[in-house]
């Protein structure tokens, strides 16, 4: 599952949320509303352990938005599905889904 997962994964509208070999990850979004462009960065770890993605988040940033997730949060999310093109990961309302 590791491999499958590590790369550079698009998010909606205008990101990117990139695993690294290495155990580490880098999230970026931007998104256009009528008070300016929000933007988010994130850096983090990751892990798979027993069919779960489990995260800690290290650092985080947002601008033009007070949205933004705290830095030391881990989370821990079952994979629902990985193959070359798709990762899906938590539930409807708190995880993520990619496609490339």
């Amino acid at each position: 599952m590791r491999a499958k997962i590590t790369g550079n994964w698009p998010v909606r509208p205008s990101g990117s949320m990139t695993f690294l070999p290495d155990g580490s990850f880098h999230f970026t979004n931007s998104f256009v509303s009528s008070n300016g462009t929000l933007k988010w960065s994130s850096d983090g770890t990751w892990d798979v352990k027993d069919g779960f993605l489990i995260t800690t988040m290290t650092n985080s940033t947002a601008e033009n938005t007070t949205e933004k997730p705290a830095a030391g949060v881990a989370h821990q999310y079952k994979i629902n599905l990985i193959d070359d093109h798709h990762f899906s990961y938590g539930t409807e309302s708190e995880g993520s889904s990619y496609e490339r």
